[in-house]
């Protein structure tokens, strides 16, 4: 039995899809003894963005050149794949659901076969072990243990050796195995299956497998994703269509913004190209666009949120995105092929909106009765 412990370095994650830019490992017995230890440089084709007004945040182990120099993905797919894939060994990572993730994009990005694979994450496998509330970042598990191994800021090999040595320190410590530690807890396993990443949850005593599928459609609040979608709202510029939505307003429910990242940024694209407005306010809006549910038969049930509508405003036309896009004449169908727009750039802070405020007119403070009679306090004593 062979242990692999893996970690990747990228370029960029924009949309959520991660430019692949540095591959490491290392393998090793049973006993932890170093069989193999490699850094597979890897040529992105695609911009670095690790991080904002040009003040880099991740330094990475080697210059953009060399990046440059190196081969793309798919020259080195075969042999990740066969280093994933062994049977007689068992993967290991930190956080290695969003390694699985970014493996999985290269794939889908390259049209490559997905590498369908199993890795146990060793950050929950510690999380649980000393019984934290949070999980602990690599350089945390670093400084616990006091392992001092990592030769360079983010070098992919070093992370892995770092991995390595956490996961060997947390056995010694409670004197137990990695086998053991999977068998201990089952949910800290990850699996990439065609194209899509399960992740283990515990719910109760039962493990539920839950898909974290593709997050490049999501738009959790606070992320890159969630920036873009408000920065493009105002910096969106429009290519005549139509004039069938001039003079109407739209506002976009957060709930429907959250889950569909796409599909938001291509509704905010075509409703100014037919002459409509994307506005975030929701007082301004003619129409709400709320996102779809749908029950058990896969029927869509129709909730508009008047809980989130204020009272004091009348209520718009509450419409879902199909209903939408039948104003323009499209069918849902021809709105899922088209390619959404690139709206990455948005996320430089130079495209920060600032929304001015409008200041409340001073008011004059009413002067006492005590101070105009010249009197003070309550005995009316000067």
């Amino acid at each position: 039995m062979r242990y692999i412990f893996f970690d990747i370095e990228c370029a960029n994650c924009f949309n959520g899809d991660g430019k692949i830019c540095s591959f490491g490992y290392v393998v090793t017995d049973r006993f932890f003894n170093i069989l193999e230890k490699e850094d597979i440089v890897i040529n992105p084709k695609a911009p670095f963005m690790l991080g904002r007004k040009g003040k880099s945040y991740i330094k990475l182990a080697y210059t953009p050149e060399q990046f440059k120099r190196a081969k793309d993905f798919p020259a080195f797919y075969r042999r990740i794949k066969s280093l994933l894939t062994s049977k007689d060994a068992l993967v290991f990572g930190y956080a290695s659901e969003n390694d699985a993730n970014f493996l999985r994009s290269e794939c889908e990005r390259y049209i490559l076969p997905c590498i369908n694979f199993k890795s146990y994450d060793v950050q929950r496998m510690l999380r649980y072990e000393i019984g934290m509330k949070n999980m602990m970042s690599l350089s945390s598990a670093e400084a616990y243990f006091g392992v001092c191994c990592r030769q360079e800021i983010h070098k992919s090999d070093d992370d892995s050796l770092l991995t390595l040595e956490v996961l060997k320190n947390l056995c010694l410590k409670f004197r137990t195995c990695p086998e053991e530690l999977i068998k201990k807890y089952p949910n800290c396993v990850n699996e990439l299956l065609d194209y899509s990443v399960l992740v283990y949850r515990r719910e109760g005593n039962f493990i539920r497998k839950a898909v974290m599928g593709d997050h490049s459609n999501l738009a959790e609040y606070g992320s890159d994703n969630f920036t873009c979608v408000q920065r493009f709202i105002y910096n969106v510029k429009g290519i005549t269509r139509n004039n069938k939505l001039v003079g109407k307003r739209f506002f976009i429910y957060p709930g429907f913004v959250y889950k569909n990242y796409r599909e938001s940024v291509k509704l905010i694209q075509l409703i100014t190209d037919c002459g409509g407005q994307v506005t975030e306010k929701i007082c301004e809006c003619n129409y709400f666009i709320y996102n779809r549910e749908y029950d058990e038969f896969g029927n869509m049930i129709i909730k508009p949120p008047l809980d989130k509508f204020p009272e004091y405003h009348s209520h718009p036309i509450f419409i879902s995105p199909e209903e939408a896009l039948s104003m323009i004449d499209m069918n849902y169908g021809e709105f899922l092929a088209m390619e959404a727009p690139d709206v990455s750039y948005l996320i430089d802070d130079i495209y920060e909106v600032k929304i001015p405020t409008r200041k409340r007119p001073f008011k004059k403070r009413r002067r006492s009765r005590n101070r105009k009679s010249g009197k003070s306090g309550k005995n009316g004593v000067k």
